[in-house]
């Protein structure tokens, strides 16, 4: 008896489990742009350009909904994403994209930035504002982080892109660069 009560719990227990549902989360298209806090949304290095674009989502007082809204500045303490995307023609030479975010004026560490690929594709560049032709390659590296709260109102952040390279002669070669952008105290 103890035994059939125990396999129905668990039957009803293993019944009850279902897999989590991604779809809603990944069906919500995220709104990436250039903020108005960004020292510069393009940069243009000798081997490729590198446009840096940002997306966080901010809490409403309706509800608690979260809800995508224009981005003047990064909020501390609430997670942000950042995309970027490469163009130019030696993207098949791009071996690895890192990144990390420091303090302009204020020391606060270096925060490492883990991207990860999200596309590489060919695009008819009519809307696209970084080709210089008509049909370019374009590789998408996505990321998310957090920066810390600062005792200022605003605060500017330094991102570091280092973006590496291998060489025709069995080698690697790195590009870094930088965009300053403003966080926000919560």
């Amino acid at each position: 008896m103890l035994k059939r009560i125990f396999i129905t719990f668990s039957f009803f227990a293993l019944c009850a489990c279902q897999p989590v549902n991604l779809s809603k989360q990944q069906d919500t298209a995220i709104d990436y742009q250039c903020i108005s806090s960004q020292s510069q949304c393009i940069v243009d290095s000798e081997l490729l350009q590198v446009k840096v674009e940002f997306a966080q989502q901010k809490n409403h007082n309706n509800n608690d909904k979260v809800a995508n809204s224009t981005v003047d500045n990064i909020m501390a303490e609430m997670p942000f994403k950042v995309l970027l995307t490469l163009s130019g023609e030696n993207l098949v030479n791009v071996a690895h994209v890192s990144a990390y975010l420091e303090g302009r004026d204020m020391f606060m560490g270096q925060v490492p930035l883990s991207f990860s690929v999200t596309e590489f594709t060919n695009v008819v560049s009519e809307k696209n504002h970084i080709a210089k032709e008509n049909i370019e390659n374009v590789l998408q590296y996505q990321a998310e982080s957090l920066l810390a709260n600062c005792t200022e109102e605003t605060m500017v952040w330094r991102m570091w892109l280092i973006v590496e390279y291998k060489d025709d002669g069995n080698g690697q070669q790195k590009q870094k660069m930088f965009i300053d952008f403003t966080g926000q105290r919560r």
